[in-house]
């Protein structure tokens, strides 16, 4: 598990330990998917949840994001920010459309 040629060799336990976590993520989110938690709004919540969970893990071994070095890192987090603000105010201009709640 060491360095060669400067890439970082990972073994194989790390990926089939990765793709078991995924697997059982799936089956979590078949799980939560047939499930209602009070609300569409705490279902939509969970669901995210697990799949950010598994977008990290898909990220962090498969990219090798986790061996990778730290401005990589910065510049990942500041596109996923980019991303939140650009999803937040497209929520906000769905949820102030009259249309949304049903008034005319």
């Amino acid at each position: 598990m060491g360095k060669k040629n400067g890439h970082h060799v990972v073994g194989p336990g790390v990926y089939v330990s990765v793709f078991v976590a995924l697997i059982i993520l799936t089956v979590v989110t078949v799980w939560a998917a047939n499930q209602h938690f009070g609300s569409d709004f705490i279902n939509t919540v969970i669901a995210m949840s697990i799949a950010t969970a598994k977008a990290l893990l898909v990220a962090a071994f498969f990219m090798h994001l986790k061996y990778d070095g730290k401005m990589n890192v910065v510049f990942i987090a500041l596109g996923l920010l980019l991303l939140a603000v650009l999803i937040g105010f497209s929520l906000v201009d769905i949820v102030n459309r009259p249309e949304y709640f049903g008034t005319p």
